[in-house]
């Protein structure tokens, strides 16, 4: 078996075997290729996934030089929020691509905001309490895993009421993550808007 090139960013032998394990090529020819080879064109080709790119610790910094343009291309690669729960991963995402690029594409439904509402995750990305919930518009069961996660007395005054209301919770579910009348009263809307919750 031939060892691949030496070089500063080369894939390793350990990666390759990795990255390529679940692509039925064998240990030669995955050791064989060059490593201008290893991009996403071959990935996509041999079925290499997620997994086994963040498996494989192969950072998304060492990807961008691989034909991996934006975040819109790791999710061809099946790339998703649960991948941003690493926070050392989300911050190497947010560096290679602007946090705007990872939120844009990896943000888009309720489940997507429960993944990462944790309070590292969004100092990470750079993600308000705003932007989540409104991703959570219609989806209460989520919204209060949102709040639950971000939970803090003064977290409701960077948010708009009209966003809190759009999520559908209202007074017996606030009180339940411990937001009362005071709290939502700070929220961005008028008074005849915070009356809608019922409390």
């Amino acid at each position: 078996m031939q060892r691949p090139e030496a070089c500063d960013d080369c894939i390793t032998l350990r990666e390759r075997l990795v990255l390529f394990s679940n692509s039925g090529l064998s240990t030669d020819k995955i050791a064989q290729m060059h490593d201008s080879e290893i991009n996403v064109q071959t990935f996509l080709k041999h079925g290499v996934r997620a997994d086994s790119i963040y498996a494989s610790n192969v950072s998304p910094q060492r990807l961008t030089g691989r034909g991996f343009t934006g975040c819109s291309t790791l999710r061809k690669v099946g790339f998703s929020a649960i991948h941003l729960c690493n926070r050392r991963f989300a911050s190497d995402m947010a560096s290679a691509f602007g946090s705007e690029d990872v939120i844009d594409t990896f943000l888009v439904s309720p489940s997507d905001a429960v993944l990462v509402a944790s309070e590292e995750c969004c100092d990470t990305l750079g993600v308000s309490l705003e932007k989540l919930l409104d991703l959570c518009a219609g989806a209460p069961l989520e919204s209060l895993s949102v709040l639950e996660q971000t939970y803090d007395p003064t977290a409701l005054q960077s948010v708009r009421t009209v966003t809190l209301l759009n999520t559908g919770l209202r007074a017996p579910q606030l009180k339940r993550v411990g937001y009362t009348l005071a709290h939502v009263s700070k929220t961005d809307g008028t008074g005849e808007e915070v009356a809608k919750f019922g409390f």
